[in-house]
């Protein structure tokens, strides 16, 4: 391969003239006082909250909506729920001293609540009511 080279000089480039008194044109003087204004814009609009992770709890229960409730179908093994006595079978009904009666109630309930808070379950178990008390934790790999 074999390389030419081009006959070629750039022009240079347009400056304007300095206005009398030696001041630039009007047009550079506006250009040169929109960079400060700018750069505060940039510096109000810019900034953004840092992004806080918040990792979700884990009660441990698998619930479903049946008859106009909640009732527990699986408690995860070593979770809080079954450290606390909750098991399959079991009618939910309060959670954090909120009545739940759809999983989307139940889901704004625990949504409230973070790392280490200790949380009131009111369950139906064999037909007796229960205030079961327990702590929140994370799940594994989360």
């Amino acid at each position: 391969m074999t390389w030419t080279r081009l006959d070629f000089a750039p022009v240079e480039p347009f400056i304007p003239k300095r206005a009398q008194g030696g001041q630039p044109p009007a047009e550079m003087q506006a250009m040169n006082a929109l960079g400060p204004v700018a750069k505060f814009a940039a510096m109000i609009v810019g900034k953004q909250p840092e992004d806080k992770l918040r990792p979700r709890g884990l009660i441990g229960i698998e619930f479903s909506e049946s008859d106009g409730g909640l009732t527990v179908m699986k408690v995860l093994p070593d979770s809080p729920a079954a450290k606390a006595g909750v098991k399959a079978g079991d009618r939910l009904l309060e959670i954090a001293q909120s009545k739940v009666a759809s999983i989307e109630a139940a889901r704004r309930a625990v949504a409230g609540t973070g790392l280490g808070d200790r949380v009131q379950l009111k369950v139906r178990h064999s037909g007796a009511t229960e205030d079961v008390e327990l702590t929140v934790t994370t799940a594994k790999g989360f």
